[in-house]
Formats: structure tokens, sequence, C-alpha cells
């Protein structure tokens, strides 16, 4: 399973993306609960189907933290369906670092929708097909809706590559 770091001195970040995978240890079980977003798609905007996964921990002034990740399944429909997880998700403690929690909060739902599929007026691309969110955290106490707009944007750069990822890739890549 291909996991890359990443460190940027701007925004003062550190970013970790999963390829083609997520660890088990981070999924969610939503027992199929789920709220769908549902967009027309672009025409000419493809995405192979790939699992992906990014967490994007800031470390300048109050530490902010999110990860989001899920599977990508293109369609013949002409619809882009983003699938959240249902909350509340936010209960469970990721044992894995102290003070994060698994889950998407409800109230991050709507900016990981913003980060997907932008906004009126500014809508970005977006393939046929179903984006299933299946990963989630966030920092108990410093994390906000402009923070899950940013992990969700990364989010939708990483699923919308068509080849592997490589270092030069990685190099241009924008958070």
């Amino acid at each position: 399973m291909p996991v890359y770091d990443i460190v940027r001195t701007r925004p003062n970040m550190n970013a970790r993306i999963w390829w083609n995978e997520f660890p088990s240890e981070y999924e969610l079980h939503t027992d199929g609960q789920f709220t769908e977003v549902v967009a027309d798609a672009s025409e000419g905007c493809t995405w192979g189907a790939c699992r992906a996964a990014v967490a994007l921990d800031y470390i300048s002034g109050m530490p902010r933290f999110g990860l989001l990740g899920g599977r990508f399944t293109p369609t013949t429909s002409g619809q882009f369906v983003l699938r959240l997880p249902q909350s509340p998700l936010d209960v469970q403690w990721w044992e894995a670092a102290p003070g994060r929690k698994l889950g998407l909060p409800g109230e991050y739902g709507p900016a990981v929708g913003t980060g997907v599929l932008g906004r009126e007026g500014e809508w970005l691309d977006v393939p046929s097909g179903v984006l299933t969110l299946h990963v989630a955290a966030h920092d108990e106490v410093y994390s906000a809706p402009v923070v899950f707009v940013r992990v969700a944007r990364a989010l939708r750069s990483v699923m919308s590559l068509s080849s592997e990822l490589d270092a030069e890739t990685l190099d241009r890549f924008q958070f």
C-alpha cells in the first residue's frame, strides 16, 4: 500500500496520502447509513476507479487536523454522487493519535461537499460516478469546517489523477 508523506513550509502543513488503499483501522463502520449529494457530471471529466485517503495536519498556530478517504466508482449515469457517512460518527476515539476522533461530525458534511463540488458560481468539474467516504477523522478541539473543505479538495485532487502518484506529481500537488 503506497503511503506518501509531504511536508510544506507554507501553509505549515503536513500531508499524508494513501493511494489505491486506505488502512482498515481508519475505516468507519456506518452500517450502510449514508447521506447522498447528487450533481450533474461534467462532460469530458473522467476519473478511474480508485481508493485513496488524505490527511492534512496544520502545524502552525492552533493545530488543525482532518482525514478523509473513500472509494470512487465510475458509472455511466451522468450523475456524480457523493456519499457522506451519517452522523453521529464523532464518538469513537482514534487510538493511534491522542486528541483525535474517528468520524465526520454532521456540521462538516456541507464543507466536504464544497471541497469536492465547489460552490455556486464556482462549480468544479466532476465525473459520472459514486464517491463513497469510508474514512474520516478530526481533531477533538481545533478542527473546523474550513479544514474539511481543504481536506476534501485534496482528496478530490488525488482521486482525479489518471495515473499512479510519483515524486514529480507530488512536487506539483496543491493542497
